[in-house]
């Protein structure tokens, strides 16, 4: 089972990685020789964050979890997950027994969200609770 974000939320998610690339353009295009190099590093760090804000999501599989976020993405197994926490974030022992929270941004809370995209997010996240209790 693949829980994604709403397409328009998707886009949205676009939006930090898209001005980090767009603000560093001007900068890269300005610099010569290696500086000109140097400066798209920012550039491609915000292509990256683009595409990353996109594909955000939760794939539920039968032995594990893959968490996709912002920054990084995360597989979990499934018998090492205790909990679905409310802020939303993924409880879980690691191999050495400490505990470990694995945030789902993709589902985040923010004040101000359209109701729809909240009603989205809650019935992802109760499929996603759903899975949990009953593999």
């Amino acid at each position: 089972m693949e829980l994604r974000p709403l397409l328009a939320t998707r886009i949205a998610n676009t939006a930090p990685g898209a001005a980090v690339a767009l603000l560093a353009w001007p900068l890269a295009e300005e610099l010569a020789g290696y500086a000109a190099l140097a400066g798209l590093v920012p550039v491609a760090v915000g292509a990256a964050l683009s595409v990353r804000g996109y594909r955000m999501s939760v794939s539920v599989g039968r032995e594990r979890i893959t968490v996709r976020g912002l920054l990084r993405s995360r597989t979990i197994p499934r018998e090492d997950i205790e909990s679905l926490t409310s802020y939303p974030a993924l409880k879980w022992r690691s191999g050495s027994g400490r505990h470990v929270y694995t945030p789902l941004t993709a589902f985040w809370e923010a004040p101000g969200v359209l109701s729809a995209v909240q009603a989205h997010n809650d019935a992802c996240l109760g499929r996603l609770s759903q899975a949990l209790r009953h593999g």
